[in-house]
């Protein structure tokens, strides 16, 4: 039996058999949904400053967006720290880029 952990409740996965599927993440759909609502929401507050970051970039530097944007993860960092026990509240690098058609275009689709 193949076990690792939900990365929402941080219980085991247990998956009869000797190989766990690789998108097995959540030990079912209440903890998948929880993890994805805390991205959505973490993710709009931080959308609009990354969009004047790229896009209006006399008026971020000005304000100093950057800054606030690492803040914000920091902040949402110590929040995981705090309510989840360390446990990562995002998806690896790997996961996220393969998330973005635009991306896998650029890549060649080698995923």
């Amino acid at each position: 039996m193949t076990e690792r952990m939900c990365q929402e409740c941080g219980l085991g996965l247990k998956v009869p058999g000797k190989k766990m599927p690789a998108a097995k993440k959540f030990c079912g759909p209440k903890c998948r949904m929880s993890f994805n609502n805390r991205r959505r929401d973490r993710g709009s507050e931080v959308y609009d400053l990354l969009m004047v970051m790229r896009f209006e970039r006399d008026q971020a530097k000005d304000e100093r967006l950057w800054s606030v944007i690492c803040s914000q993860a920091a902040a949402y960092r110590d929040a995981d720290k705090f309510a989840r026990n360390g446990r990562k509240s995002w998806q690896s690098m790997e996961d996220a880029l393969a998330a973005i058609p635009l991306y896998r275009s650029q890549a060649g689709d080698k995923r």
